[in-house]
């Protein structure tokens, strides 16, 4: 009970950030907290095995305020997207690309005003819904990668080569906060400081 009310209670922080970060750069407001509990409700109906990663998994995983304005979905094989059940529940398709998917969120308000949500599909983020967990948010179970594979996938997101330099310091950086929060990873990833020191070298 304590790391459910913990979970939702990081979460929760996370969407007030994200509430915080609207309003100060005047940007429309998201709600990615309505985006994650139709994305759940959605694949529990089609039987999909997915897990939430990217951001949001960091917000839950470690102690550390983070905001994140997208939706990162892992999925075992990219054709397991229910594409009829996501339009179904007004998910808008933007774009395929060879291991990703890009949708919006359903809402009321124009394409700016949803929340990006992005399914990725490759033998990382296979693995990672093998081995996710689950937290219940507004009453509805949704599924969430564990902080070994959220590693795993972070560390491969930073070696990217032709990843957004941005995006590279903030992998680094979520990387660094998963580990102090939970040392004990250390010891699942032997050659993982060389990793680090290669994506430093990076930045």
């Amino acid at each position: 009970m304590k790391a459910q009310s913990q979970a939702e209670s990081r979460l929760r922080i996370g969407f007030a950030l994200d509430r915080r970060y609207y309003s100060l750069m005047g940007a429309p407001q998201r709600d990615k907290a309505s985006a994650i509990l139709e994305i759940a409700r959605v694949f529990e109906r089609a039987s999909v095995p997915y897990a939430i990663m990217g951001g949001v998994a960091v917000q839950i995983h470690t102690r550390e305020p983070r905001t994140t304005l997208d939706l990162d979905i892992a999925l075992i094989a990219k054709d397991d997207i229910p594409v009829e059940a996501l339009k179904a529940a007004g998910f808008k398709h933007e774009g395929s690309f060879r291991f990703s998917d890009n949708w919006r969120a359903p809402g009321p308000g124009p394409r700016r005003e949803r929340t990006p949500v992005q399914f990725s599909a490759d033998d990382l983020t296979a693995e990672a819904v093998a081995h996710a967990g689950t937290i219940t948010l507004e009453g509805v179970e949704v599924s969430v990668v564990a902080p070994k594979e959220l590693v795993a996938l972070k560390v491969a997101a930073a070696m990217e080569p032709h990843r957004r330099q941005s995006k590279r310091i903030v992998d680094y950086a979520d990387i660094r906060r998963l580990l102090e929060e939970h040392p004990e990873l250390w010891a699942e990833f032997p050659g993982l400081q060389g990793d680090l020191d290669q994506i430093k070298s990076m930045l």
